[in-house]
């Protein structure tokens, strides 16, 4: 019996696959976010100004919806102006006290709270001289005060006295502080404490030094007694600087020199007479 002959299938072609693609890169999101404020000039219209005078402080900015004004005094930044204009101008009046110089802060802000913030320095002449020569590079705070005057040397210090005032300056020697002011509340005819024996070649205070002395708590102590007479019947004058903090005492001595009682009472030292 003869064999079934055999018939080859047909095969399938094979299927060809593609090579898998990369994904094309997404572009990076952009952001949502305003732009910040910006202060585009911060500026007044005088170089320099004399205290009290009214001047114009100009200021410019984008992306901000409102403006705060403020400058400093006694070394703090105090706001003038809220809720200004981003763009803008303001008369400023300069206070008659204001001495050596005004520090100007401009602060603009937006919706969602961001800001910048600009600043300058202008400078004041100064309407008052010193009473003596050489004089500080500032401006003291105003004229000097002008009155009868005394002092006394002790045997560790000094005391002054200026009648406008009524106070006594008293200078140590040694100690902290070095300087220190108290009221003068003597009254002619007044007793005062009587310290005996008296050492000999010194002398005991009277009248409102002698006082102060006898009742100030441990003023005797640190200046021992006097040694010499208390010295009058001169016009002595007292003027400050006027800087923010840390200023400096001027008082004018019987010989026409200048007691120079420096900040917090850290020391003093005496000048030679004015030129």
């Amino acid at each position: 019996m003869p064999q079934p002959t055999l018939i080859p299938l047909p095969t399938a072609a094979p299927t060809l696959v593609p090579p898998p693609t990369r994904p094309t890169p997404l572009p990076p999101p952009t952001s949502t976010l305003s732009p910040t404020p910006d202060v585009l000039y911060f500026r007044t219209n005088v170089t320099t100004a004399d205290p009290g005078q009214l001047i114009q402080l100009e200021w410019a900015s984008v992306g901000a919806t409102k403006a705060t004004l403020g400058h400093m005094f006694d070394g703090r930044l105090t706001i003038t102006e809220w809720d200004l204009p981003p763009t803008g101008v303001y008369a400023y009046p300069i206070p008659t006290y204001q001495r050596n110089q005004i520090i100007f802060f401009l602060s603009v802000e937006d919706s969602l709270g961001q800001w910048d913030s600009a600043g300058f320095t202008l400078l004041l002449t100064c309407p008052d001289a010193w009473f003596f020569a050489p004089a500080p590079d500032s401006c003291p705070t105003g004229p000097a005060r002008l009155s009868a005057g005394a002092e006394q040397q002790f045997e560790h210090g000094w005391m002054l006295w200026e009648a406008a005032e009524q106070r006594l300056y008293i200078l140590f020697d040694s100690g902290s502080p070095r300087w220190q002011v108290v009221a003068d509340s003597w009254q002619e005819g007044e007793l005062i404490c009587q310290i005996d024996p008296v050492p000999a070649g010194l002398i005991h205070p009277t009248r409102g030094f002698g006082k102060a002395w006898c009742n100030e708590l441990g003023l005797r102590e640190r200046l021992g007694w006097a040694v010499g007479e208390e010295v009058g019947g001169y016009e002595t004058a007292v003027q400050s600087t006027a800087l923010d903090r840390y200023n400096t005492l001027y008082v004018r001595a019987a010989d026409g020199g200048v007691w120079q009682l420096l900040p917090e009472r850290s020391g003093w030292e005496k000048l030679g007479r004015p030129e």
